[in-house]
């Protein structure tokens, strides 16, 4: 109830521009992992007795990796505010808390008061805990949000750990009493002598030997890096499962006489085929073949060069594959084929594949590579996701371990290195969405409405220095998917067919495309309309229908019908400017609502040509021709709820969000 009513007391703050204030997360250096560590959150800026603004409420949000971290609870409450009235927890990656005062008066904090300490079990390797500066609420005693100047991360790093440790044992990694001279840090040599390890933490040391007759395993959805490499000469296991797999960053030679497996869960219940790869030097089992652009079998005696992607099919869900040998950890190169004759989408397109037991950041931009463009595709079971090193739907712009992918030669000749130093840790599943944070940049989402988890994205991204015309350094080539499902994609300037369409400013109007899969109702929603400057209008018109602009800033989402396999080939085209029919200024028409009946006045206008009501989704609930004012209307479809107006006129289009409270 509390965090309810802070954020209807943020919703209606106005700007602060009084007192600076600092919100600041603490950082604990050099602990041990397995250990629980308490990060407190500090304020300054609120002591009245220095100039500063008591307030009445709070709320803060902490981001954070639970491969590093787990929130385990809140402490140590300031003796200003009690803990009855603080809420907190967790959602797994994301800490939240806020307080109200439950008298509802201002309270004053000494500069340098800890508000609260936030409790985590520590796992190993780097924790990053980002204090969200957006969600920082601190609301005064007139309900007004205060501004907050600095907001300070934190951070938890692993200890350095002694110079040499020996295991002898069974158990996690982080059981200090099976090792002689404590848990392993960043600058430990690791010596497991006897016994079974399990690596149920992100772990760190400097270099690993592992004896004959020992067991190191790398458990699913855990860490391991080793700064200076691995000698095994017992065995050391990676293994995956349903909740992910180990990931292993290992920056010299995987050596020694032991057995190295390595194991990649692919789930088959969907009946799609997958793209994997081997984080072996070779690799025997059809590869894309570029200069046919068409799948290629391969027979048990065929080897895959390393870094090579697959593409492969099963009856039987699910399956775990198996790798033995040395995995990969130094950086690998692959010659990139080109031929000019094949069309544009599959012009240049090669199969490849992470060839790590860990992700990858998937920013080509960053790599060696000669005559290829930044593209990367990841196939998703029915249709691709990409990313262009900016922008993209591929989940955090990273490619999960042992996952194939695709890229694009521009040339005769190019080349690619997939570096060592992309690689990073993330549990990254085969494979998910990504939430992005980019300025200026239009989502358009496409979907069937009675089938909403099969859906496509097309991006527009407005940034400096790109072109109108196709480029390979920002755009992204559409690859189409399963046709019984829905497709959407953009045209640039010189008409190339774009999943991701960058553009310098805001001068030239852009195709939208949309082809159906089966006949019937289909959904489209635009969304990232906040990342771009709300004095730029943002119009969607439909080019057969006169009457069809959509001010997408006020609708969102719209509706239509589509036949099986239909092409709307450009018809819809977004524009920012106003176009067609103007748009009405926003006291031509007063309209409110009241007991579910909508209610429209006019000092300038008496006769109205249509009056349209759509709900948030952009279904049509009524429609009311010849008009006059003034008047009031129902829609009997709908139950309540924001509804959106919009009426025409032959003076142009007045659109206005009502609420409905029946």
């Amino acid at each position: 109830m509390k965090k309810t009513i802070l954020m209807i007391i943020v919703a209606f703050s106005m700007s602060y521009a009084r007192a600076q204030v600092t919100v600041a997360l603490g950082s604990a250096l050099e602990v041990e992992s397995g250990t629980k560590v308490s990060i407190p959150l500090t304020v300054t800026g609120l002591d009245a007795a220095n100039g500063g603004i008591p307030i009445i409420a709070a709320e803060f949000h902490v981001f954070y990796s639970n491969l590093n971290a787990e929130y385990d609870t809140t402490s140590n409450f300031s003796g200003i505010t009690p803990a009855s009235e603080w809420s907190f927890g967790s959602s797994g990656t994301e800490y939240g808390t806020s307080w109200i005062d439950d008298n509802l008066l201002p309270v004053s904090f000494p500069d340098g008061t800890v508000l609260f300490e936030i409790v985590f079990d520590y796992f190993g390797g780097i924790a990053n805990l980002d204090l969200d500066s957006v969600r920082c609420y601190l609301v005064d005693a007139n309900t007004t949000n205060i501004p907050v100047a600095i907001v300070i991360d934190g951070v938890i790093t692993p200890s350095a750990g002694s110079e040499q440790s020996v295991w002898n044992g069974d158990g996690d990694w982080n059981t200090s009493e099976n090792w002689s001279n404590g848990v392993p840090g960043l600058n430990t040599i690791a010596v497991i002598a006897s016994g079974n390890l399990q690596i149920l933490s992100n772990a760190n040391c400097k270099s690993l030997l592992v004896n004959n007759g020992s067991i190191v395993r790398v458990m699913p959805g855990f860490a391991f890096t080793v700064s200076e490499g691995i000698e095994n000469n017992g065995s050391f296991i990676v293994e995956s499962d349903e909740s992910g797999t180990g990931s292993v960053i290992s920056n010299g030679n995987t050596s020694g006489t032991g057995s190295y497996t390595t194991e990649q869960y692919v789930d088959f219940s969907s009946k799609e085929a997958h793209l994997v790869s081997s984080p072996l030097n070779n690799l025997s089992p059809a590869i894309f073949n570029e200069s046919t652009a068409v799948w290629q079998n391969l027979s048990e005696s065929d080897m895959l060069q390393n870094a090579g992607g697959v593409r492969i099919s099963s009856s039987v869900a699910p399956v775990t594959m198996v790798y033995n040998g040395p995995f990969n950890s130094q950086s690998v190169s692959a010659n990139l084929s080109y031929t000019s004759s094949n069309d544009l989408e599959f012009r240049g397109l090669n199969l490849m594949g992470n060839p790590f037991p860990s992700s990858l950041v998937a920013d080509l931009s960053l790599w060696t590579k000669t005559g290829s463009s930044n593209s990367v595709y990841v196939w998703d079971g029915y249709k691709f996701r990409y990313w262009n090193g900016k922008t993209g739907n591929l989940a955090d712009g990273l490619i999960p371990a042992m996952q194939g992918f695709f890229v694009r030669a521009d040339q005769s000749g190019a080349s690619i290195e997939i570096p060592g130093t992309a690689r990073v840790h993330s549990n990254a599943e085969f494979y998910k969405e990504s939430n992005l944070d980019v300025q200026n940049q239009l989502i358009f989402r496409f979907e069937k409405k009675d089938d909403p988890d099969h859906f496509d994205e097309a991006y527009i991204h407005v940034f400096e220095g790109s072109v109108n015309n196709y480029s390979s350094e920002s755009d992204v080539i559409k690859l189409m998917g399963n046709p019984d499902y829905p497709q959407v994609f953009s045209k640039s300037a010189d008409n190339i067919t774009l999943a991701v369409n960058t553009q310098p400013g805001t001068d030239n109007s852009i195709p939208i495309t949309l082809k159906a899969g089966n006949s019937g109702e289909y959904k489209l929603t635009v969304s990232g309309i906040e990342t771009v400057n709300n004095e730029i209008p943002l119009y969607l018109e439909d080019t057969q229908d006169a009457a069809s602009i959509w001010n997408i800033r006020i609708t969102p989402s719209i509706s239509f019908n589509l036949t099986e396999n239909e092409i709307t080939n450009n018809r819809y085209v977004l524009h920012f400017k106003s176009v067609g029919i103007d748009e009405l200024p926003a006291d031509y028409f007063k309209v409110y609502a009241s007991n579910g009946f909508i209610h429209i006045e006019s000092e300038r206008q008496r006769f109205i040509e249509q009056t349209e009501l759509y709900s948030v989704a952009g279904s049509l609930l009524g429609s009311f021709d010849n008009i006059t004012t003034p008047s009031v209307i129902r829609a009997e479809e709908c139950s309540g709820g924001i509804a959106i107006l919009k009426i025409r006129t032959a003076e142009g289009i007045f659109t206005k969000k009502v609420l409905l409270l029946n």
